[in-house]
């Protein structure tokens, strides 16, 4: 299934592939203009990574972020979870330059025990150019590659991760009638099987609808008891659409 997915851009809303996602975030004109912007009076600069993020072994799923370098990756677990992976409050670990940061709590952290994620603030650990590696559930696993691109100053967003591309769904039809967009995954197909159906074909082939799972736009798709998010749409919308 694997393909070249595009996204678009925030600011703009052109359409351009992951590879070439970051080089026009660093030039697009309505960006740039955007953080031209100067802090107002009372406010101090405030530092932000740029982080592209994608699925490991489904390189179709992926986002550009800019993250708060006061968010701890406790924050950044969670926002992973919210847009592809949480189905069932499994464990998850972020993984880089030969450490492990898991989200579990340890009791020395005081009578309220926080996870081990939510000690680390990321301008402490991230720099630009660092890879991160993220699992979440060590059963049934998802794999996420995070690349730190850049980091930089400005006035303070409205949000502290804000979502600057996602790749659009690819297009996935039905294995069985190789026509219409599939709507749903078995969750007990194997390799070679078909596994992807569409509303009619599952009609036809009189499929519960307990056996399968939703299509969604996530590299968590089809695994455990994923659903797709319940935050975000699967759909990113840009600036310029916001208002049609």
């Amino acid at each position: 299934m694997a393909e070249r997915t595009k996204g678009k851009c925030k600011y703009c809303g052109k359409p351009f592939t992951s590879s070439y996602m970051g080089k026009h975030l660093a030039s697009c004109n309505a960006r740039m203009h955007h953080l031209e912007v100067p802090p107002e009076p009372d406010q101090a600069l405030q530092g932000y990574f740029l982080i592209k993020v994608f699925g490991t072994y489904n390189k179709e799923y992926w986002m550009y972020i800019e993250v708060d370098e006061d968010q701890t990756l406790g924050d950044l677990d969670q926002f992973l979870r919210d847009i592809w992976v949480e189905c069932c409050g499994h464990l998850s670990e972020f993984s880089f330059l030969g450490m492990r940061f898991p989200n579990v709590a340890f009791e020395s952290f005081g009578d309220d025990p926080e996870s081990v994620m939510d000690n680390v603030r990321l301008g402490d650990v991230l720099r630009p150019n660092l890879q991160m590696h993220y699992e979440y559930d060590f059963g049934t696993t998802t794999y996420l590659t995070l690349l730190v691109e850049n980091y930089r100053k400005g006035a303070p967003e409205e949000e502290p991760i804000t979502i600057l591309s996602r790749n659009i769904s690819p297009k996935i039809l039905c294995d069985h009638c190789n026509k219409e967009e599939a709507t749903a995954v078995s969750v007990y197909a194997v390799p070679g099987d078909e596994c992807f159906f569409c509303d009619a074909c599952m009609e036809e082939l009189g499929i519960d609808e307990e056996e399968t799972l939703p299509v969604c736009n996530s590299p968590r798709m089809g695994m455990c008891g994923y659903c797709g998010s319940d935050v975000y749409p699967d759909e990113f919308v840009p600036d310029t659409e916001l208002d049609e």
